[in-house]
């Protein structure tokens, strides 16, 4: 009996250091209640490691199915994730360490209903896109109990400008997604995301410091919400609150004083409601998944006109597709009658468009599925450039470090508009010059520019024209 009694004492004692190990003694807060997860088997080429919060009681092997919340830290919490070193940078801020300290919410009640939450932070490399994101989803949901009615994201900073790119991705993947909310965030305002946003049902909750004289001017979070609230004004679903200053000595820093439970009693706190508490009153209902899934939905140019054409594998409550068409503005404006679409099908039917008198240069082009209940649900935006119309342009080298050089031949003498966006489409430089007929070429200065991709637009009389370059 004594030898039980010492075999139990032993494994008791084992189970107390277990649950006290710091996994991050780097980090300036014990790292004790999450795990610490590197080089995994993610499809992604900016994701490979991740922190994991799991709800008291959570039963791999269980039927009951939790929330998930979607951490993105800042700049500083980037790396590879090939290393516990590396991925616990992304536990030394914001709401992990919140966790830590148990001043983040890990249970809410709502409508009587009690939700825990699966809290995972994801390291990412910096070099993020939507596909990124979307597969780190698509992993948790497979590796995890998740209610995929019930996914959010927040983010911080570089974090924040992730979840607004990932909004942007698709449509499909904008709809995986119940609420937003992105702190201080870096980019301003673009029409795809704010689109998919408004389009999808995606509730935005945007928060900035007011004095923020970092370069993540609190204006981007406040014209984020007017542009997603201006594409369904009769159904606003964004809000923005500019918070005072937390941090003197660093305006941009928020994430602390907002992730924390006792956020909710302040007065700038509009909702007074912790994140957690917001984020729970939504769900998407279709769980990620639309009415009609499609396959080979493409766009091209056939004979001076364009082609749309798309096969639905299966539709379920379907009424009629319709076609809409964009310049470069993006103002999209439909060009099509009502396509009558099958209903209820589970068997390949193929449709088609054709559009005779294409924009001259790019056009962008979208497919919109109307239910039967009225509600719409919007497909990727395709692109195709009508080259019969403008002029053929070369850009060069790429990837470069000082300039690149365009090389261009017009049909007729013209004043050309040209931009420089960044990846989320903010408008960094433009300017305008004088052509006459014929070949031309101009050398465009980019060393003022951060390593990374870029836009260039230009604009013709009778054409319009969007080059990628790398700025080394």
């Amino acid at each position: 009996m004594k030898k039980y009694l010492y075999y139990f004492v032993l494994f008791i004692s084992a189970y107390s250091q277990a649950q006290t190990v710091n996994k991050c003694p780097t980090c300036w807060q014990p790292v004790i209640r999450q795990n610490i997860l590197f080089n995994q088997n993610i499809p992604s080429t900016s994701i490979r490691g991740f922190v994991e919060f799991l709800p008291n009681g959570y039963n791999p092997n269980g039927t009951q199915k939790y929330p998930l919340i979607i951490n993105l830290q800042g700049q500083a919490q980037t790396g590879s994730g090939n290393s516990a070193d590396e991925v616990c940078l992304a536990a030394c801020a914001g709401a992990t360490i919140k966790l830590e300290q148990f001043r983040f919410p890990e249970t809410i009640i709502h409508n009587g209903t009690t939700y825990s939450f699966i809290v995972l932070t994801p390291q990412y490399n910096g070099g993020t896109s939507g596909d990124d994101l979307a597969a780190f989803i698509d992993y948790a949901i497979s590796r995890y109990r998740v209610d995929a009615t019930r996914i959010y994201l927040t983010g911080l900073s570089l974090g924040s400008n992730f979840i607004m790119g990932y909004m942007g991705s698709s449509p499909q993947n904008a709809k995986k997604i119940a609420a937003i909310v992105p702190l201080a965030v870096c980019t301003d305002q673009y029409f795809v995301s704010a689109n998919n946003i408004a389009t999808q049902k995606v509730h935005y909750w945007g928060l900035h410091c007011a004095f923020d004289n970092y370069p993540c001017h609190p204006s981007f979070t406040t014209n984020w919400a007017t542009t997603i609230n201006n594409v369904t004004p009769a159904n606003p679903m964004a809000t923005a609150t500019l918070t005072p200053l937390y941090n003197a000595g660093f305006p941009h820093d928020i994430f602390s004083t907002i992730y924390d439970i006792n956020w909710k009693n302040l007065p700038e706190n509009v909702f007074q409601k912790h994140i957690t508490e917001w984020m729970v009153q939504f769900s998407q209902s279709a769980a990620g998944s639309l009415p009609a899934t499609l396959s080979n939905y493409k766009i091209s140019l056939k004979n001076k006109q364009v082609s749309v054409e798309w096969v639905t594998n299966l539709e379920s409550n379907t009424d009629y597709f319709v076609i809409e068409r964009a310049g470069p503005d993006m103002q999209f404006k439909q060009i099509s009658s009502k396509i009558t679409a099958a209903g209820n099908s589970s068997n390949p039917i193929s449709y088609s468009f054709t559009d005779p008198q294409p924009l001259k240069g790019s056009g962008f082009y979208r497919l919109i599925l109307i239910n039967k209940d009225g509600l719409p649900d919007i497909y990727d935006i395709k692109k195709v450039s009508n080259r019969e119309f403008g002029a053929n342009f070369s850009l060069g080298p790429i990837p470069a470090r000082k300039a690149i050089q365009l090389s261009f031949e017009l049909e007729e003498s013209q004043k050309l508009n040209f931009s420089i966006r960044d990846i989320n489409g903010r408008l960094l430089r433009s300017w305008s010059a004088n052509f006459t007929s014929g070949n031309a070429s101009l050398s465009i200065n980019i060393d003022e520019l951060i390593q990374g991709v870029y836009y260039l637009g230009i604009q013709g009389t009778r054409f319009s024209e969007t080059k990628k370059f790398i700025r080394q």
